[in-house]
């Protein structure tokens, strides 16, 4: 049960070395300028090596209850799916559900796990295989994974990471449920609970009064939804907007200038040290990097960074 991309490595992984006997995703939905009806990522994979895929509405209607039980599983898996999952649907495997989601519960439970882990400049990430519980991620924890967090990766490169490493996890998983030899679950301490709401595109913006490390994770932690969207004005006081893409910090530069100014080529400053721009994006134009921004746009030193306006 999947539709989002974190799901794919371990459906194809799944699929060449098990039964995968139904997939259950997301109705197909209007995408992209001309609004086509676009399968799911999970639903057009599945579709196109011949598996079983079915896209209800709701997934706990007769007939999703009924296509399930004549799936006989072992075992459900859900990864990013979107829809609350009835009980009496998981009940009808033999060996249970996993779900996967790519924290390190109980830490950040909810809908933006991977952006909060940046955003937070955590030091570790990974993945936990949880079961499904009534409140969301609440689960008790089968298995996870941890490793450390790489300063330069962006909430999108990181998501993809987490959503390779799954694979094997839920393999290993997998064995040993089959063989008898998981070890028992582990309740999670809710004392320890933290949360990660969704994100609109009224977070897309940085605060340059922050030190230098929270505004490269908030950058990073940001791209690519909702991006981190800002306004550039110049001494001439035209303004021009451009998403931050990515970013290195430097806590240890100096400087006396007011907070979102640019101090030295590409550096602006912070409410203490800076940031280096590394990657940018101007309206209706590709990611590309700061040198080459400033080939065709001169932001000269004492330009300042300012929240857009709506």
């Amino acid at each position: 049960m999947g539709s989002g991309t974190l799901g794919l490595p371990t459906l194809k992984a799944l699929h060449a070395a098990h039964n995968v006997s139904l997939v259950i995703s997301q109705p197909d939905k209007p995408a992209g300028r001309k609004r086509k009806l676009t399968p799911t990522p999970i639903a057009a994979w599945s579709h196109g090596v011949g598996l079983n895929v079915i896209k209800p509405e709701k997934c706990g209607s007769e007939d999703v209850l009924r296509a399930v039980s004549d799936a006989d599983p072992d075992v459900i898996f859900v990864a990013a799916y979107g829809q609350y999952i009835p009980t009496k649907l998981l009940a009808l495997a033999r060996l249970g559900e996993m779900n996967l989601h790519p924290s390190l519960l109980p830490r950040w439970r909810g809908a933006a796990p991977v952006q909060y882990t940046l955003l937070s400049g955590d030091s570790e990430c990974g993945n936990s295989l949880i079961r499904v519980a009534k409140e969301m991620d609440t689960g008790d924890i089968l298995a996870q994974t941890r490793y450390p967090v790489d300063p330069n990766a962006t909430a999108g490169e990181l998501h993809d990471s987490l959503a390779e490493d799954a694979a094997d996890l839920v393999i290993d998983t997998l064995e040993r449920m089959e063989k008898g030899t998981l070890d028992h679950p582990i309740v999670q301490n809710d004392a320890l609970a933290t949360h990660a709401h969704k994100f609109t595109k009224e977070d897309a913006y940085v605060d340059f009064t922050q030190d230098a490390e929270s505004v490269r994770c908030r950058v990073h932690g940001l791209n690519p939804w909702p991006g981190v969207t800002m306004a550039w004005r110049g001494p001439d006081d035209t303004t021009h907007e451009l998403k931050i893409c990515r970013a290195c910090d430097l806590p240890d530069h100096a400087h006396s200038a007011d907070p979102g100014t640019v101090i030295d080529h590409g550096v602006v400053a912070c409410g203490s040290g800076a940031v280096r721009l590394l990657e940018v994006q101007a309206p209706g134009k590709r990611v590309m990097a700061w040198s080459d921004y400033v080939a065709g746009h001169s932001v000269p030193v004492g330009s300042v960074f300012e929240r857009k306006s709506d």
